[in-house]
């Protein structure tokens, strides 16, 4: 960590060296880098093409993750649910949907 903290400013600390909880903060730091490090200066084009496409994958690996929670949220709804927990649990899952939506757009 020190030597980390060597090359970093303290406002950027929390995220470069942060540990990920789950594999969604983990490709949300992931594209966090990808964005920090388009932000450089003198990127030749190939390397500023390179981050790009990079980022593009991990916002698709992002945007279908989400959806894959809303299928699954949707999938293990009881048969016997009653309308109030089914009515709630597809209000979430176009939630997620949503997110997702924007997320993959964001890839594009």
């Amino acid at each position: 960590a020190e030597e980390i903290e060597k090359y970093t400013e303290e406002e950027n600390r929390d995220w470069t060296i942060k540990q990920p909880k789950d594999i969604e903060e983990g490709l949300r730091l992931s594209a966090l880098c990808y964005t920090k490090a388009l932000d450089g200066r003198n990127l030749s084009q190939e390397d500023e093409l390179s981050l790009q496409r990079r980022l593009g994958n991990v916002k698709n690996e992002q945007g279908v993750f989400i959806m894959n929670q809303a299928t699954s949220l949707i999938q293990n709804i009881p048969a016997d649910a009653s309308n109030e927990v089914l009515a709630s649990s597809l209000t979430a899952a176009e939630e997620l949907l949503a997110k997702s939506k924007v997320i993959l757009q964001e890839g594009i």
